[in-house]
């Protein structure tokens, strides 16, 4: 399903503004890496 995204929080908790890295096995074998820098706007 697609969302609205991550409001950059983990367990109700900010996370820090810094670069992210993450790899996802799927169940029929195949993997995924990807990075993402999480950056704060100022609204």
């Amino acid at each position: 399903p697609v969302t609205e995204g991550w409001d950059g929080t983990f367990i109700g908790r900010p996370m820090p503004q810094t670069d992210y890295w993450f790899r996802v096995f799927l169940e029929d074998g195949r993997e995924f890496k990807g990075h993402f820098s999480l950056v704060r706007g100022t609204d």
